[in-house]
C-alpha cells in the first residue's frame, strides 16, 4: 500500500437512531501508516462512528468506500461464551483464512503479550471484565489488520497492559496499517494520534496537529521492566509475522471460509449447551415410536418429522442467541458479511439436523428388522431434512435478530411453527407429513416440498439479513 492511499473514506454520512442525529455530514478519510485520535463525550456518537468505519453499521446518509481488512475492539467486549480464550481466537483465525497450527499461535502470542490472567485455556466466561478485554485486542490483531479500529480500548486494563497496547498501536501503524481509535483523554489521544479530531453535536472537527509520541517502532520487541524482550509483531518490514496483510481478503473473505465458519458456529452451539433440551426431546421421540416393532413404523416418521421441523428452528434460534449483538458484530468483522454469518448458522442448523436424520431412518431400520429398501430409507431420510430447512426458515424471523424480546419470541414462533405443521392451506410441511403418515411418499411431492423449503429458507434468510443491517 503506498504512501498517502486512503483505505477507508467517510463522505457526507449520517447516522440516525429514530428521530435523534448521532451524526451529521461526517467526512473522515483514514491513510495507510496513520493513527488517528477520536476525541467526544460519552454519548457524543463515537462507537456509531467507529462502527460504521468497521464496517459493522450501514449510515444513513453518505457513502462510505474502501474495503480493507478489519480488526474491531468494540467498547466493551462481551465473553459469555464457555470455550477457552485459546479456542475461541483459534476459530476467528480460521475464519479468517489461518490454519489452525498458524492461528493457534498467533493466539498464544497475542495472549502472552497482553499476559491473559490464567493462560489461554481460560474459558471466556470466567475472564475479569480487563482480562476480556485483552482477548477482544487479541482477536482484533489476529489476522494482521489493515485498518484497526479500537473504540476506548484501554477500558479495564491493567497498567502493563496499558503499555503494551500503547506499543501494538505504534507497531501497527508503522507497519504501514491504520489505527483509529476512540478516547476521553486528550493527552492520551495527542500522545498517540498523527491526527486528532473531536466529535461533538455529531459533527467531526479536526483538531490542531498533533505531536507524535515516539519515532515509528521497527524492531522485534520492547525491553520489560523485568529485563525481558516482549516479542512483538514487528522484526523488519518484511517479516511475514508483522502487519504487511494477511492472505484472505477483506474480513475472512477469501480462500473457503464457510468451512471454518460452520466449525465455530458448532463450537458455539456445543458449548453453550442450549442444543440439549431439544435433542433430549427428540431422542425421546425416537424410543417412543421406534422401540416397538410389532407395527408399521410409518406414523413414527411422520412425528419425528415433525418433531425434527421444530428442533431444527428451536437451535437456530439458540444459537444466533448465544452471541450478543456486540459479539456478533466481532464476529462479523471476521466473517465479512451479516449475509455470510447467517448462512453459517443455516448451515450449521443443517448438519445437526442432518445428523439426527440419520439416527432416525437407521434406528427405525434396526427396530424394524432392516426391512427397508434404501430406496425407502433415503426418501425418509431426505422428508426429515425437508423438514428441517422448514424449521429453520420459519425460525429465523423469530430469532433475536429480528425479535428483541423473547416474551415475543416464544409466541411467534409457536404461530409460524403450528403454521407450518397444520395449515393445509399453506403448502409447507403439512403434504409432506400427510404422506409420511400414509406410506406414499412420492418423488414428485418431494422435490416439490424440498424445492418450497429451499425458496422459503432462502427467501427468510435474506430477509432477516436485510432487517438486521437495517437496524444496525
Amino acid at each position: 500500500m503506498g504512501v498517502g492511499v486512503a483505505v477507508r473514506e467517510l463522505s457526507g454520512v449520517t447516522k440516525h437512531h429514530g428521530a435523534r442525529s448521532v451524526l451529521r455530514g461526517v467526512d473522515l478519510a483514514v491513510q495507510d501508516g496513520e493513527s488517528v485520535g477520536i476525541l467526544g463525550s460519552n454519548g457524543s456518537g463515537k462507537s456509531t462512528l467507529l462502527r460504521i468505519l468497521a464496517g459493522v453499521s450501514r449510515p444513513s446518509g453518505g457513502t462510505v468506500t474502501g474495503r480493507p481488512r478489519t480488526g474491531y475492539v468494540p467498547d466493551r467486549f462481551p465473553a459469555r461464551q464457555r470455550m477457552s480464550a485459546r479456542a475461541y481466537l483459534r476459530h476467528l483465525g480460521r475464519i479468517g483464512g489461518l490454519s489452525t497450527a498458524e492461528a493457534s499461535a498467533r493466539a498464544d502470542r497475542w495472549l502472552e503479550r497482553f499476559a491473559l490472567a490464567g493462560g489461554p485455556g481460560t474459558p471466556l466466561r470466567e475472564l475479569s471484565k480487563g482480562n476480556a478485554q485483552k482477548v477482544g485486542l487479541a482477536q482484533a490483531l489476529l489476522c494482521e489488520p489493515e485498518l484497526l479500529v479500537l473504540d476506548e480500548p484501554w477500558s479495564g486494563l491493567d497498567p502493563d497492559a496499558h503499555t503494551v497496547l500503547t506499543e501494538v498501536i505504534r507497531e501497527v501503524s508503522a507497519a504501514g496499517a491504520v489505527v483509529v481509535f476512540t478516547d476521553h483523554r486528550p493527552e492520551v489521544v495527542h500522545a498517540l494520534a498523527t491526527r486528532s479530531h473531536r466529535l461533538a453535536d455529531g459533527r467531526l472537527e479536526l483538531l490542531d496537529p498533533a505531536r507524535r509520541a515516539g519515532s515509528p517502532i521497527t524492531t522485534v520487541g520492547a525491553r520489560t521492566g523485568g529485563g525481558r524482550v516482549r516479542a512483538g509483531i514487528l522484526a523488519a518490514r518484511g517479516d511475514p509475522a508483522g502487519l504487511r496483510g494477511a492472505r484472505g481478503g477483506f474480513a475472512g473473505a477469501g480462500g473457503q471460509p464457510m468451512i471454518p465458519l460452520v466449525r465455530y458456529q458448532l463450537a458455539v452451539l456445543g458449548h453453550s449447551q442450549r442444543y440439549l433440551p431439544p435433542v433430549l426431546l427428540y431422542v425421546g421421540l425416537l424410543a417412543i415410536f421406534y422401540s416397538n416393532n410389532d407395527g408399521p413404523a410409518l406414523p413414527g416418521f411422520a412425528v419425528t418429522a415433525a418433531g425434527l421441523l421444530i428442533l431444527a428452528g428451536w437451535l437456530t434460534i439458540a444459537l444466533v442467541d448465544v452471541e450478543d449483538a456486540v459479539q456478533r458484530t466481532v464476529t462479523q468483522t471476521h466473517v465479512g458479511s451479516t449475509t455470510r454469518m447467517l448462512l453459517g448458522t443455516v448451515l450449521a442448523v443443517l448438519l445437526c439436523s442432518v445428523g439426527l436424520a440419520l439416527l432416525t431412518v437407521a434406528w427405525a431400520e434396526i427396530s424394524y428388522g432392516l426391512g427397508y429398501s434404501p430406496s425407502d430409507l433415503g426418501v425418509r431420510l431426505l422428508a426429515h431434512v425437508v423438514c428441517a430447512s422448514f424449521g429453520i426458515a420459519v425460525a429465523l424471523p423469530c430469532s433475536g435478530l429480528v425479535v428483541r424480546r423473547i416474551g415475543y419470541t416464544v409466541i411467534a414462533a409457536a404461530a409460524l411453527f403450528a403454521i407450518a405443521l397444520l395449515a393445509k392451506w399453506v403448502p409447507l410441511a403439512f403434504p409432506l407429513l400427510q404422506a409420511l403418515s400414509s406410506g406414499a411418499v412420492s418423488a414428485a411431492l418431494l422435490i416439490r416440498s424440498a424445492l418450497v423449503a429451499a425458496g422459503i429458507l432462502i427467501a427468510s434468510t435474506l430477509l432477516v439479513t436485510t432487517w438486521y443491517v437495517r437496524r444496525s
